[in-house]
C-alpha cells in the first residue's frame, strides 16, 4: 500500500539529507506548496495548523529540523508565486501513483483539521485539489483522511473536471488550448473544423500533455450546447472552466451586409455565448472554477462598418462583468478578455485587409492567451492584453460618441 508514497519517501530518506535546494520540479516542493495553500486559504494559519504543517512534512518525508524549514520556506514561496494550483497538482500526478496522490489530500485534511475546525474555503480547496489529483473515482467510492480528518466528511466525485474551449481550431483559441494545457488542465476542444481540432490536440498531446477530447459542433445551431453537454455527461466530464472564444466579424455596412449573416453572427457571438455561460453553473460553483469570455476592445465602442460585430462584443462585456458581479459570492470567477487586434483568422474571415491595425496596438495570440490565462486565474472582471490597448480603451471612455463615431467610420473604410 502506498507504494508510489513509499518510493518517493525513499528517494529523500537514501540521497542526501540535506539538499541545499529543492528544484521547481521537484514533486515533495509541489506537494508541501498545496499543504501550505491549505493551511492560508482562509487568510490565517493558526499556531496548531502550522506546527502541524511542520510535524507532518518532517515525518511524511523524512526530513530532519533543518531541511524540513528549508523545504516549508520554499514552498511558500512557490506557492505565493503561483498562479493557481494546476502546476503543482500536474507535477504530482506525474510523479505519484494513486495512493501517493491520496495520501497528499489526507496530508491536506490533517493540516484543515490541526485547529479542531474546517471552513467553507479549506473543504472547497481540498475537494478542488483532489479532483485535480484524480483520488476521487465515480460512484461510492471516498476519499478521506485516516490521521485527524473530517471523520464524517466524506469526498465524492462523480465526473472528471475539465476545460472547455470553443472555437479552437485557430487563432486564440487555439493558443488558449496550449496555455491552459501547459497549466495542467484537461481540455475539451469544440469548434467546426475537426479535422483542425485533431492537429490541435495532436500538438497538445506531442508537449507532454494530455491529449484533449475532440468535439464537432456547430454553435451557431440551437440545440448545439444541449449535445456539447449529452457527450461530456457520457464520457463523464464535467467543465471547472468554460472558455467562450466561438465568433465572427463582418466588414461592412448593416444595410449592404447579408441579413442572415448578421443574425448567424449573433447567434454564435451572443446567444451561444450566453447558453455555454450559463448552462454549467452548477458544476462550476461545485468545482469553484470559472469563464472566460472572449470579447475585444472593439466592446468598449460604437462601430459603423462592422455595427453588429461591436454590438455583439459590448454585450458580452456588459454580460461578462455583470455575470461576474453575480456569481463572485458564489466561488466562480468570471473575466471577459477584451484583445486589440491579433493576427488570425479572424480578419480574412471578416473580409478585412492584412494590415489593417496599428502595429503598436497589435499583439500575438500567445501573448493574449499568456495574459488571459493569469486574468482568469487572479480572478479578474477585465482583462486588455498591452499597455497601447489598456491606454486606447482608458481614452475611448473620455472621448465623446460623436467623435468616436467618425473616427471609426474611417478605420472602418481604410479597411477593406
Amino acid at each position: 500500500m502506498f507504494a508510489g508514497f513509499r518510493k518517493f519517501l525513499s528517494e529523500v530518506s537514501e540521497g542526501d539529507k540535506h539538499p541545499a535546494h529543492f528544484a521547481h520540479d521537484d514533486y515533495r516542493l509541489a506537494a508541501v506548496a498545496l499543504l501550505v495553500h491549505a493551511a492560508a486559504i482562509d487568510g490565517d494559519v493558526t499556531d496548531a495548523e502550522r506546527e502541524k504543517l511542520h510535524a507532518v512534512i518532517k515525518q511524511q518525508f523524512a526530513l530532519d529540523e533543518a531541511t524540513t524549514d528549508e523545504l516549508v520556506a520554499e514552498a511558500t514561496e512557490a506557492e505565493h508565486e503561483a498562479i493557481d494550483l494546476y502546476h503543482f497538482t500536474s507535477l504530482i500526478n506525474r510523479s505519484l501513483d494513486g495512493e501517493g496522490r491520496r495520501r497528499v489530500v489526507e496530508m491536506m485534511w490533517e493540516i484543515a483539521y490541526a485547529d479542531g475546525d474546517v471552513d467553507e474555503f479549506e473543504r472547497n480547496l481540498i475537494w478542488r485539489a483532489a479532483d485535480l489529483l484524480g483520488c476521487l473515482v465515480p460512484g461510492t467510492h471516498r476519499a478521506r483522511s485516516t490521521r485527524g480528518g473530517p471523520a464524517g466528511d466524506a469526498v465524492t466525485q462523480e465526473k472528471r473536471p475539465i476545460t472547455l474551449i470553443t472555437g479552437a481550431s485557430a487563432g486564440i483559441g487555439a493558443a488558449l488550448a496550449h496555455e491552459f494545457a501547459a497549466h495542467g488542465h484537461e481540455l475539451v476542444l469544440v469548434a467546426r473544423r475537426e479535422q483542425a481540432l485533431g492537429v490541435l490536440a495532436d500538438a497538445i498531446a506531442a508537449k507532454g500533455a494530455n491529449r484533449p477530447t475532440v468535439l464537432r459542433a456547430d454553435l451557431a445551431r440551437a440545440d448545439a450546447v444541449q449535445e456539447i453537454a449529452e457527450a461530456l455527461d457520457q464520457r463523464g466530464l464535467e467543465p471547472d472552466v468554460v472558455v467562450n472564444n466561438a465568433g465572427f466579424g463582418l466588414l461592412g455596412a448593416a444595410d449592404e451586409l447579408d441579413r442572415a449573416e448578421q443574425l448567424a453572427m449573433i447567434d454564435l457571438d451572443v446567444r451561444a455565448l450566453t447558453d455555454l455561460s450559463l448552462a454549467f453553473i452548477d458544476s462550476l460553483k461545485r468545482r469553484r472554477g470559472g469563464i472566460l469570455n472572449v470579447a475585444s476592445i472593439a466592446a468598449f465602442l460604437p462601430g459603423p462598418g462592422m455595427a453588429v460585430y461591436y454590438a455583439s462584443k459590448a454585450y458580452v462585456l456588459s454580460f461578462s462583468e455583470a455575470l461576474h458581479r453575480e456569481l463572485k459570492p458564489k466561488g466562480v470567477r468570471v473575466t471577459v478578455l477584451c484583445p486589440g487586434p491579433v493576427p488570425t483568422e479572424f480578419q480574412a474571415r471578416a473580409g478585412m485587409s492584412g494590415d489593417a491595425f496599428p502595429r503598436l496596438l497589435t499583439r500575438s495570440a500567445e501573448r493574449v492567451a499568456r495574459d488571459a490565462y493569469r486574468g482568469l486565474m487572479q480572478g479578474r472582471r477585465v482583462v486588455v492584453p498591452g499597455s497601447a490597448n489598456r491606454v486606447v480603451a482608458t481614452m475611448i471612455r473620455l472621448t465623446p460618441h460623436r467623435i468616436l463615431l467618425e473616427l471609426i467610420a474611417r478605420q472602418q473604410r481604410g479597411r477593406r
